[in-house]
């Protein structure tokens, strides 16, 4: 039996980089995994490829973590597909970056802030709603956590 045999996992931002290591790397412990992508439709079936090559059951969900409707239905569809989420990693992540020089103060205005926080805590409010009435899911997260975090 592999390790994570049983267990479903929800990566953001797993068509690339990391979160599409995390998620093969899951696959390959036996959990299934939804792997979420934003835009790279490409990019995330190469990710299903990769993991079922191996053995392994994946779904790809496009959503876009920021919007709260979307976050919800990317969780509700994993729910829908295994009845569960064991794993979540918060993974998905923006950036607003560029060189110092052609830094200003509007890349941090109100509104890059609320994005990059949205990303970064959409997924987290959703599990904990979801999953009111199982018990709640091993989470990563590439941020910490603090302790009144939604």
């Amino acid at each position: 039996m592999s390790k994570l045999e049983g267990q479903v996992a929800v990566v953001t931002g797993a068509s690339r980089g990391i979160g599409r290591a995390i998620a093969i790397k899951l696959a390959s412990m036996g959990a299934r995994v939804v792997v979420n992508y934003r835009s790279n439709q490409a990019a995330a079936e190469q990710v299903l490829d990769l993991i079922r090559q191996q053995g392994g059951q994946a779904i790809a969900v496009q959503a876009d973590v920021s919007v709260f409707a979307d976050a919800q239905r990317l969780i509700q569809t994993a729910l829908d597909q295994w009845g569960k989420v064991d794993i979540l990693v918060n993974n998905a992540g923006t950036t607003r970056d560029t060189l110092l020089v052609r830094m200003t103060c509007l890349l941090y205005t109100s509104d890059a802030a609320d994005d990059l926080l949205c990303v970064d805590l959409g997924g987290r409010r959703l599990i904990k709603q979801k999953n009111e009435h199982q018990p709640h899911p091993h989470q990563l997260s590439r941020t910490p956590t603090h302790p009144n975090t939604p």
